[in-house]
């Protein structure tokens, strides 16, 4: 009788109605309603109190947000509490266990999307969706403050993990808080997750987050310079560089804090060597450089020598990208795996312009294996560059066409594209040469097929290429 959205509308304002009445069973039974209200009032006063506060959690929840819910505003309790809810309406199945947690060690849970809707109808209805709200918020906050070291350290792809699996609390208490008016907290949240927006495909999200808090006023030149400096650095791999350039360049002016500062010369390094100012990326990845020596942040010193090791690679000093890449995987053996993936990328395109293509599509190779287990977006997009040039030189037309129908594809749903000119001239060149001896048929049926080609198959391809 009614679509997916016209459940979801429903869901929103108010729980389903009965369409057909079923006359033979009770009349608790005759609607979702009924039934959800029946088992709500069976539950004593404790037990009522917790699941309409578990109303305010939209989805997947760990026991440390149910804790938080449950005090609100006050400091959240020892754990016997909110366990004990839990257990509570798991054995009267208005609560379960999820199934899907990715980190072992942390079990989540969750309620059916009816039966929550119900309890966040309660929670408003008791005037109490304000304080449990406040509870998410400050949850949400702790969170995304350890995500902010945990996305950049060795345990990074856990943490991707976690911040996903909390993600639907995370834009929850964004949405509250921007609109509040208090976006001072939206843009801590917001840039404890910034890795996450970047290597998790989220870019067109981060971004408006971002643009959302810089959009309301007062905003203190510290929240100021972090919203600014997230928004250039979503961006910029959005291809956006002119406005990219203008938000780094203002985050620079408003903040004295020299880890913002160190992040903004990098990206805004990046912007301009996507723009083909290579001496003012070369200016900008120095003094990025020397901000982040200056704080002793190993991850921050390597990502900005492997940028240097771009420009060298650019200007055409293939000795001296070599050695600063060298430099640069040494200072990142202790960093989060993807910091790498730049690495690799360049490796690859090393490769590619010696014209040793076996070598490119190893390199590639190995960076897709960890952007897998990263569940990475932007790297992804950047290593089928090297790789569709190194099946070119291996006159391999199809298997061209292919992995640019892939790119296309991730582009397409991510937001993230490659932004660098020669890079672009590279593929375009690719696309060209592949074409022509193609032909326009055999082209788009190559083409077609990458696009609904996954990682695993490009690195099956991959492995068939180098037997």
């Amino acid at each position: 009788m009614l679509t997916p959205e016209d459940l979801l509308r429903r869901l929103a304002h108010d729980v389903l109605p009965s369409i057909v009445a079923l006359r033979d069973v009770p009349e608790r039974q005759q609607t979702i309603n009924a039934t959800v209200a029946w088992s709500y009032q069976l539950l004593d006063e404790s037990e009522q109190r917790a699941f309409r506060r578990f109303g305010a959690l939209p989805g997947l929840f760990p026991i440390d947000a149910a804790a938080a819910v449950l005090a609100g505003r006050e400091s959240a309790s020892v754990e016997d509490k909110p366990l004990r809810a839990v257990a509570g309406l798991i054995d009267k199945s208005l609560l379960a266990r999820a199934e899907t947690s990715v980190v072992a060690t942390r079990p989540l849970y969750q309620m059916l999307e009816t039966v929550r809707s119900f309890a966040a109808l309660e929670l408003a209805s008791c005037g109490e969706r304000d304080d449990a709200v406040e509870g998410l918020v400050r949850y949400c906050t702790e969170e995304a403050s350890l995500a902010t070291s945990g996305l950049v350290g060795p345990a990074q792809v856990e943490w991707l993990d976690h911040v996903r699996e909390d993600l639907e609390s995370y834009r929850c208490a964004l949405a509250w808080l921007i609109e509040r008016g208090r976006p001072a907290e939206a843009v801590d949240i917001a840039w404890g997750l910034i890795w996450f927006w970047v290597i998790r495909g989220h870019i067109s999200e981060g971004l408006r987050w971002y643009e959302q808090a810089l959009a309301l006023p007062s905003l203190p030149p510290a929240a100021e310079a972090k919203a600014l400096l997230g928004a250039g650095m979503l961006g910029y791999p959005q291809g956006d560089l002119d406005r990219a350039r203008g938000r780094l360049t203002r985050a620079r002016a408003v903040t004295g804090d020299v880890e913002i500062v160190a992040h903004s010369e990098n990206v805004l390094g990046h912007v301009e060597l996507a723009a083909g100012n290579m001496q003012v990326a070369r200016d900008c990845f120095a003094r990025s450089n020397d901000g982040f020596r200056a704080l002793g942040i190993p991850w921050g010193t390597g990502h900005t020598l492997t940028a240097m090791a771009w420009v060298a690679l650019e200007s055409g000093d293939i000795g001296q990208a070599e050695g600063l890449l060298n430099e640069a995987t040494s200072g990142l053996r202790h960093a989060g795996p993807w910091f790498l993936s730049l690495t690799r990328y360049l490796r690859a395109l090393v490769a590619v312009r010696r014209g040793h293509p076996d070598e490119a599509i190893a390199w590639v190779r190995e960076s897709l294996t960890h952007i897998r287990q990263l569940h990475d977006k932007f790297a992804f997009v950047y290593a089928l560059v090297p790789l569709a040039a190194a099946s070119a030189l291996k006159g391999d037309d199809a298997w061209s066409a292919s992995i640019l129908g892939a790119q296309d594809a991730l582009t397409e749903t991510t937001g993230a594209r490659v932004v660098e000119a020669s890079a672009n001239e590279l593929q375009e060149r690719v696309e060209r040469e592949a074409r022509a001896r193609l032909g326009p048929e055999r082209w788009a049926q190559a083409y077609a097929a990458g696009r609904k080609s996954s990682i695993d198959v490009l690195l099956k391809d991959i492995d068939r290429a180098r037997a």
